[in-house]
């Protein structure tokens, strides 16, 4: 029986039906109105299990490493022991081990009283086991038929994958007319498609198909459509190579396989492919203007199904099994279908959750699976990570190595340990001087059984161990960082902030160091030298992560005083990733409000990420937060500063609500906006300035004079054609608005001209 097989395939039999679950219901609530969502939904469902189950199982192993078994030289004591260096086995099998009861008091070195006779035994719990325990033959046959079934459905997709490629290099594939392919790469522009598509004709398929490759398979009863059908045809495959619908499928069914057992795995796939096809009749909709061509092409499809089926793996667009009816249906309603739109809000929203989810899952734990062979049974438990330290110092000579896996108790001097939990377990090994200790300890049966050894000879556990012991406990907390929250506020409520940082100089460890400094800050108000001495104490980190961590502790305090969060939040400079140092920053932005100095600091900090998708990131959450004149000044010189027009244009988008009605903000956002050199970009910013509504004159000006440096005719159009429906009527800004006509083609400057007309009727 393969143990780890085993855990693996329980631990994804839970993941999977949470996360689906979640997915199913996501998509019942939202599924009609938000289908996007209701697809991203379903789609994470089925892949995250993936994901969690193997990294819950290899949290939950991490401490069991830790405390792996020893060799022989730990069988005098009857524990596993941690193997940080084999003991000798002679010495280990005829020595007895000193058995000490978990006691308040003091406890004696090398005696065995036995637990009962300890006036003041303090016992803790011993965990509970829990867990499900099945027949080892039944587990067998589990495993064997999950693997059968997987392989099978693995092979099955793999063939389809074949069937895919030989359409590909079919010889019946034959190049579209000229006409046909010059209306597909229209489209294509207008969906943005990032490669052109190829269209081929087959006279062996019934329905229409999208290959991997960007490539468009249609049969031959197309080419006797009506040019409305073509279109929408065309613009219904073409959406589904915009979502990358053809390796979606060829990756959700190899996704599948592995979850074949899964019955809420099955429903997923489907829902996955009815959502899609709806997502694609939107867009084709859209396109035309009305559903009823697709509609036409749909009835067609449906009569020509039965001649012949198409690849398993190809995106069909009338499979047998899809809703054509409903589909049909929704077509044929008098308004157009609207498009499936998502913002970008909703989807940083869905992805947050999404990655906290999947985070809780795989530190929540796995279902660990032991065979126990005297009963034939395995017995499976669902157990997340424990109390554990694991700490490896090596400086020189000097080597220090500590591995503790369980609960114990320190003494309130920290100098000695009163109680450990039954199977918690602590080795200490130190090499100093020509020297080498080891202790190894264990909590059983309320008690604490020790093996101290000095250069590998046992030998009592006396008041040189007791003192040696206490500089290890201090390592234990200094370096591997053990109850590090609740030591430091023990340490702050003894000796005060100036003691509390004192114990900080101490701590080189980067991780240690940052959890005191943000107990410092959140627990206490600080002097203003205690400050400088905090600040300087954080620039002695040297991990980016660990500095964010503290810094967003720090700068959420509500301890600091005026003119302290500035200070603080500079420190921020020193981060070198892009990622940390927004995330820092992105705590400090809500606080920005009517503090120049705060707003300096967050500002200067912000103009040192070189990302342009980091720094947008972190523009458009501040503008997303009602910012002040000074904010939104600042965030739109920041933004100038970006090297993506995609960026850049993101920032405006968020932008333009706020420049309406703020006269001295619409120069840093002209500035901006000057700065796009994509005709694409400056058009769709503009468009979204046209719609905050009626425009007074000095924006329509703005935009009039940002729409002369777009060069595309189309994308010039569009901005002109908006901004005549919005603009006031002023004679000035319509002789403007001609002036950009003059060097237009005909076809364009016609429909800019027209748009105009709402002026003359009045």
């Amino acid at each position: 029986m393969n143990d780890s097989a085993l855990s693996l395939l329980s631990t994804l039999a839970v993941h999977s039906t949470l996360l689906l679950a979640a997915g199913w219901a996501i998509g019942r609530a939202v599924g009609e109105r938000h289908p996007r969502l209701a697809e991203a939904a379903w789609r994470s469902a089925l892949l995250l299990p993936l994901l969690t189950a193997p990294a819950a199982l290899l949290l939950a192993a991490l401490p069991s490493a830790m405390t792996a078994a020893a060799p022989a030289a730990a069988a005098a004591m009857e524990t596993p022991g941690i193997p940080l260096r084999p003991a000798n086995p002679i010495i280990a099998a005829t020595t007895p081990v000193s058995t000490v009861p978990m006691s308040s008091t003091r406890p004696p070195a090398v005696t065995a009283t036995p637990a009962a006779a300890a006036p003041n035994v303090h016992r803790l719990p011993a965990p509970d086991a829990g867990g499900w325990r099945i027949d080892a033959d039944a587990a067998r046959w589990l495993l064997h038929g999950w693997l059968a079934a997987a392989i099978a459905l693995l092979l099955m997709t793999l063939s389809g994958v074949g069937g895919v490629i030989r359409l590909r290099r079919s010889a019946r594939l034959r190049a579209a007319p000229a006409p046909l392919q010059r209306q597909a790469d229209a489209l294509a522009g207008t969906l943005h498609l990032s490669r052109a598509p190829r269209l081929a004709i087959h006279d062996g398929i019934a329905s229409p198909l999208a290959l991997p490759g960007a490539l468009i398979v249609l049969p031959r009863w197309c080419l006797g459509l009506g040019a409305p059908q073509q279109r929408a045809l065309l613009g219904h495959e073409l959406a589904h190579l915009q979502r990358a619908d053809p390796l979606w499928r060829i990756a959700d069914r190899a996704v599948l396989a592995v979850l074949c057992w899964q019955p809420l795995a099955w429903l997923a796939l489907r829902r996955l492919d009815a959502l899609a096809e709806r997502d694609c009749d939107a867009v084709a909709a859209r396109l035309l203007g009305s559903g009823r061509p697709l509609a036409e092409c749909l009835a067609i499809c449906v009569g020509r199904s039965a001649a012949r089926r198409a690849p398993r793996l190809a995106v069909a667009m009338a499979a047998r099994d899809s809703e054509v009816v409903r589909r049909v249906q929704r077509l044929l309603k008098e308004k157009t279908m609207p498009a499936s739109s998502w913002s970008t809000r909703q989807r940083r929203l869905f992805g947050a959750a999404a990655a906290s989810l999947s985070a809780l899952l795989a530190i929540a734990g796995g279902v660990a699976v032991t065979v126990d062979a005297r009963a034939d049974v395995v017995q499976l438990e669902y157990r997340g990570r424990g109390d554990s330290v694991r700490l490896v110092d090596i400086d020189g000579d000097r080597r220090i190595e500590m591995a503790l896996s369980g609960r114990i108790d320190i003494s309130d001097d920290e100098r000695r340990i009163d109680a450990m939990a039954d199977g918690a377990r602590l080795q200490i090994e130190q090499a100093a001087a020509g020297i080498e200790r080891e202790l190894r300890l264990r909590g059983r049966a309320g008690s604490i059984e020790r093996d101290y050894r000095i250069d590998g000879t046992v030998r009592p556990f006396d008041a040189d161990a007791e003192a040696w012991l206490a500089q290890m406990i201090a390592t234990l907390y200094r370096s591997g960082g053990y109850d590090a929250e609740r030591r430091a506020q023990r340490l702050l409520q003894r000796d005060g902030a100036a003691g509390l940082l004192d114990e900080i100089a101490r701590i080189d460890a980067d991780h240690v160091r940052g959890i005191y400094l943000g107990v410092t800050f959140e627990s206490t108000a600080l002097t203003p030298a205690q400050l400088d001495r905090a600040i300087e104490l954080m620039h002695a980190i040297g991990s980016d992560f660990e500095l964010r961590r503290t810094l967003t502790r720090a700068i959420a305090s509500p301890r600091l005083a005026a003119g302290q969060r500035s200070r603080v939040l500079a420190v921020s400079g020193r981060i070198g990733s892009d990622f940390e140092r927004v995330e820092t920053l992105l705590v400090a932005t809500p606080l920005l409000a009517g503090d120049a100095a705060l707003l300096a600091a967050w500002s200067e900090s912000a103009a040192g990420i070189d990302s342009g998708f980091e720094r947008r990131r972190l523009l458009q959450h501040a503008l997303g937060q009602a910012p002040d004149d000074a904010l939104l000044d600042h965030a739109l010189r920041l933004a100038a500063a970006i090297d993506s027009d995609f960026e850049k244009r993101s920032v405006l988008d968020a932008a333009a609500p706020l420049v309406t009605g703020r006269a001295a903000a619409l120069p840093g956002y002209v500035d901006v906006a000057r700065t796009i050199g994509s005709d694409f970009e400056l058009r769709t910013a503009l468009q979204r300035l046209i719609r905050q509504g009626p425009l007074e004159r000095t924006v329509a000006e703005a935009i009039l004079d940002l729409g002369g440096q777009i060069d595309s005719d189309f994308e010039r159009r569009q901005i002109l054609v908006a901004l005549a429906a919005a603009m006031p009527a002023d004679a000035g800004l319509i002789e403007r608005y001609r002036r950009l006509l003059r060097d237009m083609g005909s076809f364009e400057r016609g429909e800019a001209e027209r748009a105009l007309g709402r002026f003359a009727a009045r």
